[in-house]
């Protein structure tokens, strides 16, 4: 969203992220979200080089705990949330409060920040920076964004729209701030997306972005592997990122806004990460989807079998969900695909994006939206 704002108001911005690096038409996969401090300030000199004048950086709590931005000072940070159960473990973090302060300690790199004022966990994280601050005997400008009217970028009015001619859903908010006024439109349903919005036309007004720039960029922002709609026809196809309970909870919500007659929610949960990204996501797909599949992710060095009885636990927290087990992905999809009913919006969950799938140790070059493409191409339907 910041990116396409940028470049709405006539800059050239580059991007880092979980989407991989993209400057001057070029794009690359990265092997982590935020990349090693030597290949980050590689990719800073390239977008330079081309003419880049700015750059979006998704910085992960991974990325400070390794150190990966030492040295760097953003203009501006924005901390949109913090999740209770992920990101722990013996490969992450060794407890919530180390990865709350690791978020934190992110926000210490930054001139001025935007908090979610509405998070349950802004209370916190602002205590930790407070501290982080006093010692390093710095102070940034801090702002709050959020749905309160004592918030200094505020949303209201939030309704969802449909356009019935393109048979798709997006959001209508107000916004309101200290020179922002005015109704904006996105195109995705869902209010997780106006604050992911909001946050970024509080950046825009600090940065002197015009409201009218705004509104250009953030009303047709496309996203690969983020509620990206692959196929539309008698069925949906969607691939999305979401990865852990979360994030899956959020989208099954919004894909609703599609008016489909069944959701069908295919996913695999990660090996080797928090086992609370399996229950989650077994809850969230058991409570909201009407038909699972689930099947493998980055199952990494654990089994199928193993990954699965975890993932039956959330399942079974929602009742008596209606699911099946596929363990190869491929043939997870190609099934679901197979048994379509028209007005069925199927989702992919888990790896959006990438284009690879591990599996003992190993990476294999795989893409769920290509697979889709060709098991679809075969059928005739592309």
């Amino acid at each position: 969203m910041m990116r396409d704002v940028l470049r709405a108001s006539g800059r050239n911005p580059g991007i880092i992220g979980s989407n991989g690096a993209e400057y001057a038409g070029t794009w690359t996969e990265l092997a982590n979200t935020t990349p090693d401090y030597d290949a980050l300030q590689e990719y800073f000199r390239k977008m330079a080089d081309e003419g880049c004048d700015s750059c979006v950086v998704e910085v992960s709590s991974q990325a400070m705990l390794k150190s990966r931005i030492e040295g760097i000072e953003f203009d501006y940070g924005i901390w949109l949330n913090l999740q209770e159960g992920d990101h722990i473990g013996p490969n992450e973090h060794e407890s919530f409060f180390d990865y709350l302060s690791c978020k934190a300690k992110i926000l210490s790199h930054c001139r001025k920040v935007l908090l979610n004022g509405d998070d349950p966990y802004v209370h916190a994280t602002v205590s930790v920076l407070d501290r982080l601050e006093k010692k390093s005997g710095k102070r940034s400008e801090r702002y709050r964004f959020g749905l309160r009217e004592f918030e200094e970028f505020r949303a209201s009015g939030i309704r969802e729209v449909f356009d019935e001619e393109k048979a798709l859903p997006g959001t209508v908010f107000h916004a309101d701030g200290t020179a922002t006024d005015g109704d904006f439109f996105i195109r995705f349903p869902g209010e997780v997306q106006v604050y992911n919005a909001l946050s970024v036309i509080g950046v825009a007004e600090l940065m002197g972005i015009p409201s009218e720039d705004v509104k250009r960029g953030l009303s047709d922002v496309t996203i690969r592997g983020r509620e990206e709609l692959v196929y539309r026809g008698d069925f949906t196809v969607c691939v999305d990122f979401a990865h852990n309970g979360a994030s899956a909870f959020a989208h099954l919500k919004a894909v609703r806004a599609y008016r489909p007659k069944r959701v069908v929610c295919i996913f695999g949960a990660d090996g080797n990460r928090s086992k609370d990204r399996r229950y989650g996501m077994g809850e969230a797909s058991g409570r909201l989807a009407d038909f699972t599949i689930v099947t493998s992710g980055h199952n990494r060095y654990e089994t199928f079998e193993a990954i699965l009885a975890d993932t039956e636990v959330g399942l079974r927290k929602a009742g008596t969900p209606d699911y099946i087990a596929i363990k190869d992905r491929e043939e997870a999809i190609r099934y679901a695909i197979d048994h379509a009913r028209s007005g069925d919006f199927i989702t992919i969950l888990g790896l959006g994006h990438e284009h690879w799938q591990e599996e003992n140790g190993k990476k294999r070059v795989y893409n769920d939206s290509d697979f889709v493409r060709s098991v679809l191409r075969e059928k005739g339907r592309m």
